[in-house]
């Protein structure tokens, strides 16, 4: 034991630290330190051409953008081969490029043939269109071996908000493959990184946050080796193909429909939400449109919570609105938030709310004829239909549902009796909810009326003193 720490000691006192900006292959950066410009020399020298590296594992910087507006930025980006855009038979130069596009690049340098990367990348540039061209050049240069899914707040620690995945591939070589043939091994964690939550204040749940997480990356390890023994579970391999337009574990390795077998098996109607409710798409004349820019209408913003519940929100006059057009909503349309549709933030429109608006961040739908909006509602609600949304949602980051995408979801449509049933249910409770809201009004007048605790002092000071919105 004490040997193998001593061959660690001296493997960590023996090896240089160098301070250099590795992204510039030709490691040129002027210096007038004499010692630094020493040590680039060297570095120069060890990083031959061809690759020196079996394993490379990193963690690259994502907001760095190297521009050509500077002459050293501009020579380090000649040195690369996606600073050029070739499309139709062109030699374009890029005017920037992302750290994080060009890393891989220069980890494939790095790299001896067959040599392996290891590295968190931006699942943007996995999923996005406007990335595919980088997705091809990492399909021609590597093999790709894993695509690892971090949760969203995997890095909540260091307050970044992109949403990330470990990447695992493996530098081609003169006998490898030129397109991709075989599988590849795909895992979305759920806990790993947020039993590390950025509060300083720990939380019992926190404790079983993360035995979870250490449970969770057991299990990758050992799935990923099963994969590489070829007796990986199919529930984690995805065929080549998959990944020829994207890459994110999202897009390749979610499935729709999951529950359609089990529902066929057990004799259930299948609807598509578009059979059970119209999108309302407004007339540009039409009475229900707001055109903000020049308008004195007072409006009120319609609000829909993740619990499900539509309220009221601020009322303002429509030209003070960020949105170039307000949309009015009416009694048992159903309002779907774009971006948190999979939090579970779609609502009624009760009799209270008519005719309040909402902007283009929602879809409105309109129960068809003999179809309750209760049903309808609690279905967009469920755990199901939600995950189904979040998959065919468009974007990374900030996900947005629209209703080409999801108006195929496929849904249980009960028989009369238990829809009939369910809705009976839904409808007590909002009676509960409404008898329950008035006895507190009630509480609340009464004792207020007792100690005059509802009074025009009172009341002047919370108008006059209050802080702004």
């Amino acid at each position: 034991w004490s040997r193998s720490i001593m061959h660690l000691l001296s493997f960590y006192l023996c090896a240089p630290i160098y301070q250099a900006d590795i992204l510039d292959k030709d490691i040129k950066h002027p210096d007038k330190d004499a010692e630094l410009t020493t040590e680039r020399n060297e570095l120069r020298t060890k990083l031959k051409p061809g690759g020196v590296f079996d394993v490379v594992l990193t963690n690259p910087p994502f907001a760095k953008t190297y521009e050509r507006t500077t002459d050293n930025e501009a020579r380090i980006l000649d040195g690369y081969s996606i600073a050029i855009n070739t499309k139709g038979g062109k030699r374009i130069q890029k005017p920037s490029l992302k750290s994080s596009l060009m890393f891989l690049e220069r980890y494939h340098g790095l790299l001896i043939p067959g040599g392996r990367l290891v590295t968190i990348i931006d699942d943007g540039i996995l999923s996005g269109d406007d990335y595919q061209w980088f997705r091809d050049f990492i399909r021609e240069k590597f093999i790709v071996r894993a695509v690892v899914s971090l949760p969203g707040d995997a890095f909540q620690r260091s307050k970044a908000r992109v949403k990330t995945s470990l990447l695992v591939v493996e530098k081609k070589s003169a006998t490898t493959e030129t397109v991709q043939s075989s599988a590849v091994f795909m895992y979305p964690c759920r806990y790993v990184g947020i039993d590390d939550p950025a509060r300083q204040r720990t939380l019992p749940i926190d404790r079983i946050i993360r035995k979870k997480a250490i449970e969770e990356i057991e299990t990758v390890d050992r799935e990923y080796d099963l994969f590489l023994q070829g007796k990986g579970s199919p529930d984690y391999v995805v065929s080549p193909n998959k990944i020829v337009v994207r890459m994110d574990v999202k897009s390749c390795l979610g499935k729709t429909d999951r529950s359609l077998a089990a529902w066929n098996k057990k004799g259930v109607v299948i609807k598509k939400l578009e059979d059970l409710v119209d999108f309302v798409e407004y007339a540009e004349n039409s009475r229900d449109v707001i055109s903000t820019k020049d308008s004195d209408d007072n409006v009120t913003y319609l609000r829909v919570r993740y619990d499900g519940y539509a309220e009221k929100g601020e009322e303002i006059v429509a030209s003070e609105s960020q949105y170039p057009r307000l949309y009015r909503v009416h009694k048992d349309d159903i309002v779907i938030s774009c971006m948190a549709a999979f939090y579970g933030s779609s609502g009624i429109v009760t009799e209270t709310l008519e005719g309040c608006v909402v902007s283009s961040e929602y879809l409105v739908l309109r129960p068809k004829e003999g179809t309750d909006p209760r049903l309808v509602w609690m279905l967009l609600r469920s755990s199901e239909v939600r995950a189904d949304m979040l998959l065919l949602g468009t974007g990374i980051a900030r996900t947005r549902v629209k209703w080409e995408k999801i108006k195929d979801i496929q849904v249980p449509f009960p028989e009369k009796k238990f829809r009939d049933k369910i809705i009976r249910i839904i409808i007590e409770a909002e009676k509960a909810e409404k008898a329950a809201e008035n006895k507190r009004l009630s509480a609340k007048k009464e004792l207020e009326d007792a100690f005059g605790l509802d009074n025009d002092a009172a009341h002047q000071i919370l108008q006059a003193f209050k802080p702004p919105k």
